[in-house]
């Protein structure tokens, strides 16, 4: 069965020993059962936690099966490239959850503040 997305952040934080406030990321999001998109808010943070989860992804009780390095860097590529599928039709039972210096945000109100006309279109023509 499909992991909620706190289910994820959850799993996420035990795996890498953050704290449950830490916010070493700024997008997650799990547009379907067996993908997990998370854009990290620094390169270190990323490698820090792509090193932990590979050591234990696969493993009997391990929620994480596999993991490979995203397609999309930062977040206003990751908002970019979800508007970009919406505008496509792609629809997603869940939207990405977005944090902006550590608080949670609507995804409406991330693409007003990181999405310009110009990076949407380069997404669509992209798809």
């Amino acid at each position: 069965s499909k992991q909620t997305q706190e289910a994820f952040i959850f799993n996420l934080h035990n795996i890498c020993g953050y704290w449950p406030k830490q916010r070493p990321y700024n997008f997650v999001h799990l547009p379907w059962k067996q993908l997990a998109v998370v854009n990290f808010v620094s390169n270190e943070e990323c490698v820090f936690c792509f090193h932990m989860v590979q050591r234990v992804a696969g493993t009997p009780g391990c929620p994480i099966a596999d993991l490979r390095e995203g397609m999309h860097t930062g977040l206003h590529e990751n908002l970019a490239y979800f508007c970009a599928k919406c505008s496509m039709k792609s629809v997603y039972e869940t939207l990405p959850l977005v944090w902006v210096s550590n608080q949670e945000v609507t995804v409406e109100m991330a693409v007003r503040m990181f999405v310009t006309e110009e990076l949407l279109q380069s997404f669509v023509e992209k798809l």
